[in-house]
């Protein structure tokens, strides 16, 4: 992870149409949410224990357009963006 412990891959593909795959590390519990282009919540993708892992996002039913995804633990936060395309 870095420096903060837990970082976040590049999202692919990207431009996502159906699903969206992002890299997760982290040395501790974490949470994991996915934000729209206001910064508002629209789902938790992960809240607790994590290590090295793949998040699998699925982005149908959602509005084309920027979303991101944040993960947060005690040592540190890291943001990931993507364009959800229709």
């Amino acid at each position: 992870p870095a420096a903060g412990g837990v970082s976040l891959g590049a999202a692919s593909p990207n431009p996502a149409g159906a699903l969206t795959r992002i890299r997760l590390r982290a040395d501790a519990a974490v949470r994991v949410v996915l934000l729209d282009a206001r910064g508002r919540e629209v789902r938790t993708l992960l809240d607790g224990p994590a290590s090295d892992t793949t998040l699998d996002v699925d982005v149908r039913g959602l509005l084309a357009g920027v979303y991101a995804v944040r993960a947060l633990s005690a040592q540190g936060a890291s943001t990931v963006r993507f364009v959800v395309a229709r």
